[in-house]
């Protein structure tokens, strides 16, 4: 009886070490998902926040993100969307499976790209990973400034119609989207 009390608590504490834990990362991972019908996609990211700093600008500014660079749309591993069927995102066909996303913040303009190559680092030590040939496809559209913060980046999916799913991308006062349809 004893030792069964005794591995009781070994396994409790084990478990609170391994499963309770907080991520030790500045910038914590987080995902959104959808369901309709048939239809699943999920995006996992990192979620850096503001903290006091400026988020999209120049680089004269000190722009965390500077307009006209490719960012990895998150932090940490490469920002990654799985889609359980084919989509058409502004025209272009994007086949079910896994791809990363990259985004080229502007002023005025923004480019998604969604890239074959996923299951990186964001960032490597000599600069980014990114590699424009195995863009699948890029869109372009446009900021939206809003007059509240948004402090943490985040990215959220929604229904728009029995087919349709809008996908926002928001940090600061700045927001892109755009739509899938399958």
């Amino acid at each position: 009886m004893r030792t069964l009390s005794l591995l009781l608590v070994c396994s409790f504490a084990l478990m609170q070490t391994s499963c309770g834990q907080k991520s030790d990362r500045k910038s914590p991972p987080a995902k959104t998902e959808i369901s309709m019908g048939d239809f699943e996609a999920s995006i996992n990211y990192g979620q850096p926040s503001k903290n006091g700093r400026l988020i999209f600008g120049t680089k004269e500014a000190d722009a965390l993100n500077p307009y006209g660079e490719p960012w990895r749309t998150g932090a940490n591993e490469a920002t990654e969307i799985t889609l359980s069927k084919s989509v058409t995102i502004a025209g272009n066909t994007l086949d079910a499976g896994t791809y990363s996303i990259y985004t080229n913040p502007g002023e005025n303009e923004w480019v998604i790209a969604f890239n074959s190559e996923t299951d990186f680092w964001g960032r490597s030590l000599f600069g980014s990973p990114y590699k424009e040939e195995k863009d699948v496809f890029r869109i372009n559209v446009t900021p939206k400034t809003s007059e509240s913060v948004t402090e943490a980046f985040t990215i959220s999916m929604k229904e728009v119609s029995e087919t349709s799913v809008s996908v926002t991308m928001a940090w600061d006062q700045t927001s892109v989207a755009f739509d899938m349809i399958f």
